[in-house]
């Protein structure tokens, strides 16, 4: 098919492209290694929590002060 009426040139020609894709894989490995900061944090919580609630779960009940496990400071 022949093009008629428009620009015949390529994103990839432009001199800025390699800047341009360059800082998107970047931007993208930081959202990545970001994501991945903050599901470590929460599986570190949730891996206490369930420490926590076993614990609960296997305590004599007239043992059992609190339900609410405890908090950091």
């Amino acid at each position: 098919m022949k093009k008629t009426g428009t620009n015949n040139r390529n994103l990839e020609t432009f001199r800025i492209f390699p800047y341009i894709a360059w800082a998107l894989i970047a931007a993208f490995a930081f959202e990545v290694y970001s994501m991945t900061i903050h599901l470590k944090a929460a599986t570190t919580e949730l891996r206490a929590q369930t420490a926590f609630t076993e614990a609960q779960a296997k305590a004599n009940p007239t043992q059992i002060k609190s339900f609410e496990p405890p908090t950091k400071k």
